[in-house]
């Protein structure tokens, strides 16, 4: 290892004090690496719009969402939140719901809100919250768009959740294919809670669990509420009350979901693995690969003005300045797409409900 970067790196006799780094046949061979790799950034997404079901959605994966979410509310002092499988199952039926319909909404085309389905799947909530998103092909995209949302931001930083889902689907979308996303956040009830609702629930009517004492009537009943910037919070919208055939039809369907489910229990947060985060993160992985280049051209370029000035070989410093302006040249473009894709603020939408206890 030593003798080739020696080889490589610094000039000296063996080499005829012209590193192989700079040299032209090199200089080619890296060339054609700059161009195959933003070749494959760019073609990636196409050949995927291609099969919809399984490469585009390989771009943005749930479990490095999670990832990200985590390691943001990392950044700010908090503690990471855990990954439950129902919420998962919630985030991806409303990510199905979306691509089906082809919308992109907190609220369905039919009324549907978001905790609807909260409710479908059984999951009983103190607080929740939803962020969407929609045409994004690189999942630190979708994490830095909503860090850079103030809406999107509190939920992700906020403190009362304990638990995360995250669900991606396909589908179209303005007549485009696309992906859609939904990550929901939540903190469940506590068992002296569920079992006092149980309580409630044997003694009261049916018309009182229309008033609002069941959990279907009473979730979709709340207010919607949105953080603002600074913090503070503010009624937004309120969502109408689900009439009673539609709550029973909905806790008729929350039945067998829940047992399509099993024991459903929130899994201790584990990082995804290298590879994953290689694969859905292509255009920022491509950026780090050109960092990586242009730091050795800049060290091959530095070995050999400094050592032996007498011997220049002014063809070896100009075949590395063309590669250094030729990775600059890519990294700010990739910069700017990269910015332009996380700056569409018409993409995303901020839930957070309160439930009553």
């Amino acid at each position: 290892m030593i003798n080739w970067l020696k080889k490589h790196f610094i000039p000296h006799d063996d080499n005829d004090h012209q590193p192989h780094f700079l040299r032209t046949k090199n200089v080619q061979l890296l060339i054609l690496a700059v161009f195959v790799i933003q070749l494959g950034v760019l073609v990636l997404p196409s050949v995927a719009n291609l099969t919809p079901a399984r490469s585009f959605m390989a771009l943005v994966l749930p479990s490095v969402l999670d990832d990200l979410t985590n390691q943001n509310r990392q950044n700010a002092h908090l503690a990471t939140l855990t990954v439950n499988p129902e919420l998962n199952r919630v985030a991806e039926l409303k990510a199905q719901d979306m691509a089906e319909k082809g919308y992109f909404a907190h609220v369905s085309p039919e009324g549907k809100t978001p905790w609807y389905w909260f409710n479908l799947v059984g999951y009983k909530y103190e607080y929740a919250g939803e962020n969407l998103a929609v045409d994004f092909t690189d999942s630190t995209d979708v994490a830095i768009a909503w860090m850079n949302s103030p809406t999107h931001k509190a939920n992700i930083v906020k403190n009362a959740y304990t638990e995360i889902g995250t669900g991606v689907a396909t589908g179209t979308y303005q007549g485009n294919p696309t992906i859609f996303v939904a990550q929901v956040f939540a903190r469940p009830k506590s068992t002296d809670d569920l079992i006092s609702e149980a309580s409630v629930k044997n003694v009261t009517s049916s018309s009182e669990a229309l008033e609002g004492k069941s959990t279907s009537s009473k979730v979709l009943g709340a207010s919607v509420k949105n953080i603002d910037a600074v913090g503070t919070t503010s009624v937004k919208s309120a969502i109408t009350a689900t009439p009673a055939s539609t709550s029973s039809v909905s806790l008729s369907t929350t039945s067998a979901v829940i047992s399509s489910l099993g024991s459903a229990t929130a899994k201790p947060y584990k990082k995804s693995d290298f590879w994953t985060r290689i694969i859905s993160s292509p255009r920022h992985i491509s950026n780090i690969i050109l960092i990586i280049l242009g730091l050795l051209v800049i060290l091959a370029i530095g070995f050999k003005l400094f050592i032996r000035m007498d011997k220049k070989h002014p063809i070896l410093i100009t075949n590395g300045l063309i590669v250094l302006i030729l990775i600059f040249t890519v990294y700010v473009a990739d910069s700017c797409i990269i910015r332009s894709n996380t700056n569409a603020n018409t993409s995303f939408f901020s839930f957070d409900e309160v439930s009553s206890k």
